[in-house]
């Protein structure tokens, strides 16, 4: 192996573990901002007076309203990527957080709760950051099962650059 694919191995395999860390954490920021409103429900309840119904519509919304950005935005997933739509839907997801930071009425809340619904449940925590948590984890599985179990396809892939 020369010096400059050895560089080129090393990097790779250090982009790899980069790309699941980021895909996890960024998964599970993601998974915490969608799941905002129920811990926060109670605290919501007795500062606006809520009814048991009127809180339980509110947890309810983010979830219901899910399923409709997840066709969209996973048609817009197939076409530009998880990376690109995965980082473009984490930064989009930050104003409805800010928003519901600061919304002090009951309509507020729902319009909050459902924007978050639509952009959060439906990329970064499933549709987005499993599939993109799905392939870094299965091309490190592939290549730590196939190419290092395997000294010809180790060689092969050492002379071909991979």
């Amino acid at each position: 192996m020369t010096v400059g694919t050895a560089a080129v191995h090393e990097t790779r395999k250090g982009g790899r573990t980069t790309a699941l860390i980021l895909a996890t954490a960024g998964f599970a920021v993601n998974f915490w901002a969608w799941a905002l409103l129920s811990p926060l429900s109670s605290t919501y309840k007795e500062m606006l007076r809520l009814t048991p119904f009127e809180a339980s519509v509110l947890v309810a919304i983010p979830v219901i309203v899910g399923p409709l950005g997840r066709i969209v935005l996973g048609a817009l997933t197939d076409r530009y990527g998880g990376r690109l739509m995965f980082a473009v839907a984490s930064m989009l997801g930050v104003v409805p957080v800010v928003f519901l930071a600061f919304a002090g009425s009951y309509p507020a809340l729902l319009a909050g709760g459902f924007v978050l619904g639509l952009i959060y449940q439906a990329t970064g925590s499933y549709a987005i950051g499993l599939m993109l948590l799905a392939a870094v984890a299965a091309a490190a599985f592939v290549y730590c099962w196939f190419v290092l179990r395997s000294p010809r396809i180790a060689r092969l892939t050492q002379e071909e650059g991979i």
